[in-house]
């Protein structure tokens, strides 16, 4: 008997397992997805009604109004569309046919009355909202789109000389009647900061940053491992490569956050009068100038290339001017030397002369290569005297001493027997003035030569 049962059982196992994989092959022939009416919602093929269709190349143009604009997409024999009203605006051909082909085929999610009298009652009757299709035959087909439907997203729509009223989902309806800045491109251009090889900062008429990459071999005046050279101010100096790449970071990529104006008349009531600030970047392929204008509740105000429209950007694009000041982009050493190509540095001061002479060979091999004033000294005391020497920063351009003499003089002497004279002036009550060999004169806070006077005098 109990060999009876689990016979009993394992046929009735068997039976089910037989239902459920006939129940599961049934279930994957007999299925059919629903498909997506393109209106965010899933709705059955069968349920859509289809007032208008018609082929791209049957169509030549489609008049859209809303109650924001009026334009017309307009198809030419090749199949490149345009707006005629707006024939100065830049748009995309992409854009333009996507749009173009959104009118090609309208239809409703259900029809609402046949009844056309009560067009007024559904907002049709104001005719501020609609569009229409002309085919290249001459024949129009006009579509009125009017309010809402109470309680949802769709609005109300008639077919103009139509059968009914119906009801248009506002998905479509706002697809169709989109803006026309939705056809243009945000993105103005993107360039890598590596590829930049000079840009500028002007305002008001006067340049007041101008810097280039160094050429091969050719080495900024008075510069540590710079890679750029300043044009403006102080012409020959390297430029600080930090600071650089701080500035033009923000500009890798410039795109529009919204159009501000397309035909500005007066462009000061934007910030884009004298006062705008404008940057002008050049890569080996090509040039681009932006114009910075004032804030704006949502960004800055800001114009691209030699284009008359004005944008809306990112706030970065004014902050990173907040404060510019071009003195802070150089690198701003009086005289910098290496280290390995001096022989001796003489500073004269107050009628006294420290010599700091560096020995040939490495410090193991040459015990006596740092002296002062002839006794040798450790590498640290040493190095920490000449890095102030070349450590000396000016903070701006300056007209040549009307002093007589100078109460300093630093004087580099050259491993290849060459040598160079910085002079230093009293100036005013903040500055030292400082004079190249050249005759460039800078001045120098008098906090910084201070410094150096104590470790000088601590030395001696």
């Amino acid at each position: 008997m109990p060999k009876r049962r689990k016979q009993i059982r394992n046929l009735i196992l068997a039976v089910l397992v037989l239902l459920l994989l006939g129940g599961g092959y049934l279930l994957a022939v007999r299925w059919e997805p629903k498909t997506d009416n393109g209106e965010g919602t899933p709705t059955a093929a069968a349920n859509v009604i289809t007032l208008f269709q018609a082929q791209s190349d049957e169509v030549r143009a489609v008049s859209i109004q809303n109650p924001n604009q009026t334009y017309t997409l307009y198809q030419d024999d090749d199949g490149n569309l345009s707006i005629p009203e707006l024939s100065d605006i830049p748009f995309q051909q992409m854009s333009l046919k996507s749009a173009f082909s959104g009118f090609l085929t309208v239809t409703a999610e259900r029809k609402i009355t046949d009844d056309l009298s009560r067009a007024a009652e559904f907002g049709l009757d104001r005719g501020d909202t609609s569009f229409t299709v002309q085919k290249k035959d001459g024949t129009k087909v006009r579509f009125l789109v009017g309010d809402n439907l109470p309680g949802e997203s769709s609005c109300y729509m008639m077919q103009e000389g139509g059968d009914g009223i119906y009801a248009l989902s506002s998905y479509k309806a706002d697809t169709l009647l989109q803006s026309t800045n939705s056809f243009r491109s945000k993105n103005l251009f993107s360039v890598s900061t590596d590829s930049i090889t000079a840009f500028s900062v002007a305002r008001g008429g006067e340049t007041l940053l101008k810097a280039r990459l160094a050429a091969e071999g050719e080495k900024p005046l008075n510069a540590y491992q710079c890679v750029w050279v300043a044009e403006t101010p102080c012409a020959g100096e390297g430029a600080s490569e930090d600071r650089i790449g701080t500035l033009l970071k923000n500009f890798a990529s410039v795109a529009v956050s919204d159009f501000a104006d397309d035909h500005p008349g007066d462009l000061s009531r934007y910030g884009l009068g004298n006062d705008a600030y404008i940057l002008t970047i050049e890569t080996a392929a090509d040039t681009y100038t932006l114009r910075i204008g004032a804030a704006c509740e949502n960004g800055v105000y800001f114009q691209c290339g030699s284009e008359p429209f004005v944008y809306i950007g990112d706030s970065a694009y004014l902050d990173a001017f907040s404060g510019f000041d071009p003195m802070q982009y150089i690198q701003k050493f009086v005289r910098i030397a290496p280290i390995d190509e001096v022989s001796s540095v003489e500073i004269q001061k107050d009628g006294r002369t420290m010599t700091l002479t560096i020995g040939d060979g490495d410090e193991e091999e040459n015990e006596d290569k740092y002296q002062i004033n002839g006794k040798t000294t450790k590498a640290d005391n040493f190095k920490k005297i000449y890095q102030q020497v070349i450590g000396i920063l000016f903070v701006n351009s300056a007209a040549h001493s009307e002093a007589a003499d100078p109460f300093m003089t630093v004087t580099y002497h050259f491993k290849d027997g060459t040598a160079d004279t910085s002079r230093y002036f009293a100036y005013d009550e903040r500055y030292y003035l400082a004079e190249r060999s050249d005759g460039k004169c800078f001045t120098v806070l008098k906090s910084t030569l201070n410094d150096l006077f104590s470790t000088l005098d601590a030395a001696n």
